[in-house]
């Protein structure tokens, strides 16, 4: 499935008729990495691929209830979820924190982490 008709979907997940014909069709994958698409994730918990959740900006609430399942490397780039790397430093994955935008502070306090090719 294309990440354009991921967000069709998802904008249109409350709608039942649409729902109904289509959700045998959807790409769960592709979907549990669409921010628009958390209302359908938050209903179809079963279906939810936890890898691609972790890059998932708008999934940190469903993540954070969930932690046994998250992938860290994964979350590591996710600039929503700093509160959970910061609360689990022990899980992050030095590579990916090195991309992730937000977490300048994390990586000023600890430099040694910092991979430098990766920044």
């Amino acid at each position: 499935m294309f990440p354009c008709i991921a967000n069709i979907i998802a904008d249109y997940a409350e709608e039942t008729y649409l729902l109904n014909w289509i959700k045998d069709e959807i790409n769960w994958e592709w979907l549990s990495r669409n921010p628009s698409a958390i209302r359908l994730l938050e209903n179809n918990t079963d279906k939810i691929f936890w890898n691609e959740l972790s890059h998932n900006t708008s999934a940190t609430h469903l993540l954070e209830n969930n932690q046994s399942r998250i992938n860290w490397n994964w979350l590591s780039f996710n600039p929503s979820a700093i509160h959970l790397l910061e609360a689990n430093t022990k899980n992050i994955n030095r590579d990916c924190l090195s991309r992730n935008p937000s977490a300048m502070h994390l990586l000023e306090n600890n430099q040694s982490i910092i991979n430098w090719n990766w920044l």
